[in-house]
């Protein structure tokens, strides 16, 4: 479980650790694998860290704790810094 502790529950305070996505208008390939989008190929955000991805390499669900109440999509990069953390 991804676990993130903020002094207080602010929504302020929540707010930093919630990562700024970027663009859909500006990625054309995966972040990882280099894959190029297209109908067929989908972009998906790393709630982690909001970077964009194909499904391949962003198809892990985890608990990001306290802003998110359920599992949501994390990319695999992620998952791996985080599980060796």
């Amino acid at each position: 479980m991804l676990e993130v502790k903020p002094s207080g529950n602010d929504k302020k305070e929540l707010a930093k650790f919630i990562p700024r996505w970027l663009p859909d208008a500006i990625a054309f390939d995966c972040g990882l694998c280099n894959s190029e989008f297209s109908m067929f190929t989908r972009k998906h955000h790393c709630r982690f860290c909001g970077d964009i991805f194909c499904n391949n390499c962003c198809y892990r669900f985890e608990h990001f704790q306290p802003y998110y109440k359920k599992k949501v999509r994390i990319c695999e990069h992620c998952y791996v810094k985080n599980r060796l953390a």
